[in-house]
């Protein structure tokens, strides 16, 4: 867990706080109480999350519980705004760099990621170190998507709590786009995606283009816009195969045509392998034809969604709506 100490932090519901412990500000201003981020992975079985994720209870050993921002700690802390009117989170650094990862400090190490230079292949894992502005990459047709079809990301990439500003792309002829075009057997984490403006053809994600089978993608998030000309669109990942998402959110306005969701477009598994999405929200304006919804946009039999939530406007003009 990484500690808040120094850093304001938003409070779902001052009044249980205070009615169990009236000196509660005093103390955390004195330091004697310190709130840390949560690592879901190692305190799942401390939290309860009602079935509302904008209740969130950590109890701590001696009893006394306090209710901690759920977005924030379901995300696994990326930066950039969290919705309407509220303020931004701080950046990162969750962790240290690892042994054997490389670091990525700027827009131009990012644009290195998965070329191949200097041994930065598809299979490698990468830690971002700073908030990152893609701005200088937003001429034509912006960013080009790190992996593509036939030869996908592979490897681990972790945000770290830190913002990526200005991704631009305007594709509209062209399939797997966002900030990873592709990816296979690969872990996408704790990445925050700041106002971005994408524009693609099918499989358009914010995130993710396309995720396939036994890739996890968790504590990531979107604000902007991201549209497409066809089919598999979402705020996260476009389409969703035999993968996983968690603890992710989006506010982005998302267009599409058919299978367009404020998190995942389309999200597939098969008998042996299913899809799973869970403790995921989103916010914004969602549109397409059918299959359009404000989390998902649709399912085939073999998968699983819970413990999410949409809070915007879904419009659509055919079949299964909502």
């Amino acid at each position: 867990a990484s500690s808040f100490e120094g850093r304001k932090l938003l409070m779902a519901d001052l009044k249980d706080v205070v009615e169990q412990e009236e000196d509660f500000w005093e103390r955390f201003d004195s330091g004697e109480i310190k709130l840390y981020a949560i690592d879901m992975d190692v305190l799942r079985s401390r939290v309860r999350i009602s079935t509302d994720p904008c209740h969130f209870v950590l109890r701590n050993p001696h009893g006394s519980v306090y209710i901690v921002d759920p977005p924030y700690a379901l995300s696994g802390g990326p930066g950039g705004s969290i919705g309407p009117g509220e303020e931004p989170r701080p950046s990162g650094p969750l962790r240290d760099p690892e042994p054997g990862e490389f670091e990525v400090w700027t827009a131009e190490d990012l644009r290195k990621v998965g070329s191949g230079i200097d041994g930065w292949d598809m299979d490698k894992n990468y830690i971002q170190m700073a908030d990152i502005d893609l701005s200088g990459y937003s001429a034509g047709e912006g960013w080009e998507p790190i992996g593509v079809s036939g030869d996908p990301f592979k490897g681990r990439y972790d945000g770290n709590g830190f913002n990526i500003s200005g991704l631009k792309i305007d594709r509209p002829g062209a399939d797997c786009q966002g900030l990873f075009g592709e990816v296979r057997d690969a872990t996408i984490k704790n990445i925050g995606l700041v106002d971005v403006n994408i524009l693609g053809k099918q499989y358009v994600g914010g995130v993710v283009g396309s995720a396939k089978p036994k890739t996890e993608i968790t504590g990531c998030n979107s604000s902007g816009v991201v549209n497409s000309e066809g089919d598999y669109v979402g705020g996260i990942v476009g389409h969703l195969e035999k993968a996983h998402v968690s603890d992710s959110w989006s506010t982005a306005d998302i267009t599409g045509q058919q299978r367009v969701g404020g998190i995942v477009g389309y999200a597939e598994g098969s008998e042996s392998s299913n899809a799973h999405i869970s403790r995921v929200w989103s916010s914004g304006n969602i549109k397409g034809t059918n299959w359009v919804g404000g989390v998902l946009g649709s399912f085939n039999m073999w998968g699983s969604i819970n413990q999410s939530y949409f809070k915007g406007v879904v419009e659509g003009y055919g079949e299964s709506v909502g």
